[in-house]
Parts: structure tokens; sequence; C-alpha cells
């Protein structure tokens, strides 16, 4: 029989860990993503009331 290696379990690994940073990812940033459009359209509404 042939040499075994490792190299599927290692794809799958790596595979795994980039869903879980990519999720951690999406988790962090959707919150600011929120916080930073609130900001802009509180300065948008504060601009507007100066003209």
């Amino acid at each position: 029989m042939g040499k075994l290696t490792d190299e599927g379990a290692t794809a799958v690994e790596y595979s795994l860990l980039a869903a879980i940073v990519a999720g951690i990812c999406i988790v962090t940033v959707t919150p600011v993503g929120h916080r930073l459009a609130h900001l802009l359209d509180v300065l948008t509404v504060a601009g507007g009331s100066l003209l």
C-alpha cells in the first residue's frame, strides 16, 4: 500500500479554522457597521440643520 498522509485532514482543519475566523469577523463587524451608520445619520441631520 501507499504511504498515508495527513494532507486531506490538514486541508479540512484549515478550512474549518478559516470559517470560524470569518464568522467571528462578521459577528464583530456587524454591530460596528450599525453604530457607524447611526453616527452618519446623526451627523447628516445635524449638518442639514445648519443650512
